[in-house]
Parts: structure tokens; C-alpha cells; sequence
């Protein structure tokens, strides 16, 4: 009896595991980060809202697009749920539009953004080591 038992037991945590969904996402993204190449040879970033996956993607997409006729050389993007918060995109092509500098902090898997350490300079965040040092036109904000 003691043996039916344990072998009822172990088919109910089997048919209970087996029967389990894998939990949803946590992190849904936010953002939009794309990264292009400037012509001094930086990284720009450019933050852009999104309100799920297949709309970070879609807009991703979007911008690829254009990119070639518009001269811009394209690095990567990312798709991320964001601590920090940026000003909201604007096109400019304004040469003498304030730029920012940024270490940003992305999770191993690209899927978050930390934080977003400020310097002064390119030069700055690289000589100390920055893991993805950008310039942006968007500066961050307060929540």
C-alpha cells in the first residue's frame, strides 16, 4: 500500500509539472535602442517608445529600411524594458544639436537596460572603460 502511495504521489507532481506553462515574460520592452555609426566613427543611439516586442521590431525594421538612402551605416538594435527613461526622439539635422554621453548598461542578454552613466565626452567614457559608450541627441529624465 505504501508503495501505491508513493508511485500516486509521484504521478501527481509528474501530471502537475508536466501540465505547468512556462511563466510569460516579465520583461516586456519599452524601447527601442538603435545604434549607428556617426561620422567621427561613434556610436549613436537613438531611444524610441515601444509597447511590445513585434512593435520594437516593427520599428526596428522600419528604420533599416531607410537607413542606406539616408546615408546612416546601421550597428545593431536592441529591444529592451528600460530603467532609465530618455527624452523623446526627434528627427534633426541640426549639426549644433546638443549631444549626450552615455554608458549604457545592458543586461548579458540584451533584453534590459540598467542604467545609463553619464560622461563627459566619448574619449571619457571610453578611457574609462565604458562598456557601450554612445552619443544621443535625447538626454535621460526623470521619472
Amino acid at each position: 500500500m505504501s508503495r501505491l502511495l508513493n508511485y500516486a504521489a509521484f504521478a501527481t507532481v509528474l501530471f502537475v509539472t508536466a501540465c505547468a506553462k512556462e511563466p510569460a515574460s516579465a520583461s516586456v520592452p519599452d524601447h527601442l535602442i538603435l545604434l549607428t555609426k556617426t561620422d567621427d566613427s561613434n556610436t549613436e543611439a537613438s531611444f524610441l517608445a515601444v509597447d511590445n516586442l513585434e512593435h520594437c521590431e516593427t520599428r526596428a525594421s522600419g528604420a533599416r529600411a531607410v537607413f542606406p538612402a539616408a546615408g546612416i551605416t546601421y550597428i545593431t538594435h536592441y529591444c529592451v524594458k528600460s530603467e532609465p527613461v530618455f527624452e523623446p526622439f526627434a528627427h534633426s539635422s541640426d549639426e549644433d544639436a546638443r549631444t549626450y554621453v552615455f554608458d549604457l548598461n545592458l543586461s548579458k542578454d540584451g533584453t534590459a537596460l540598467g542604467s545609463a552613466a553619464p560622461y563627459a565626452s566619448a574619449e571619457a567614457c571610453a578611457n574609462a572603460k565604458g562598456r557601450l559608450c554612445i552619443v544621443t541627441t535625447q538626454n535621460k529624465v526623470t521619472r
